[in-house]
């Protein structure tokens, strides 16, 4: 339960950064602007996926080519992996904002959990392997002789992985879900 408490707050906080005033809710706007708005980050999202994934694939091949010489490697390797489904949850973003899909592509309570959940874990993944890897190149400027173990980056990277999937899973859990919001275009954490 207390648990549950300090998702809501997340929740709160969320909707605090985003500019949406928690006790006033949403100002109405007119439809054309959610629509503009939709369509202008459905234009971007695809930008990002055409981009992205190619330009992620050809680093990802590169440094899975030269895994063996350092640990940064992996790092990159993961990065890169977190950074391609990401760009594969930006075509289903964009796809369903710029040609006003959102209803019928992924309407599916199930569909739209599933999408939620990995688009707000892989976000929070993507930003602490970057600083998992600042974490390890500033010790390696502060510390020269001190040799990093790869394991103890890679269990870093696991329970990164396991702790960001636990949290944003609770939320379910917790009798919440990630519906799809017709004005935003995305599945947003919502809880019930």
């Amino acid at each position: 339960l207390r648990i549950c408490r300090s998702l809501n707050m997340v929740v709160i906080l969320q909707k605090i950064v985003t500019g949406i005033s928690p006790v006033l809710g949403e100002i109405p706007l007119p439809m054309e602007f959610y629509r503009r708005r939709q369509l202008i980050c459905g234009i971007i999202k695809l930008c990002c996926f055409t981009i992205g994934v190619p330009l992620n694939l050809i680093s990802f091949t590169f440094f899975f080519k030269h895994r063996a010489e350092a640990i940064s490697n992996h790092l990159y390797l993961f990065i890169n992996s977190v950074d391609i489904l990401i760009g594969l949850l930006s075509l289903i973003y964009g796809i369903t904002n710029t040609f006003n899909l959102g209803g019928d592509l992924i309407s599916n309570r199930h569909i739209c959990n599933m999408i939620g959940l990995s688009w707000y874990s892989l976000e929070k993944l993507s930003i602490a392997s970057v600083t998992v890897l600042n974490i390890v190149r500033t010790s390696c400027l502060f510390f020269p002789f001190h040799k990093i173990r790869r394991k103890h980056v890679l269990l870093t990277i696991a329970t990164t992985v396991i702790t960001t999937v636990t949290f944003f899973s609770m939320l379910i859990f917790c009798g919440g879900t990630y519906p799809y919001n017709n004005l935003s275009g995305i599945c947003r954490p919502v809880i019930s």
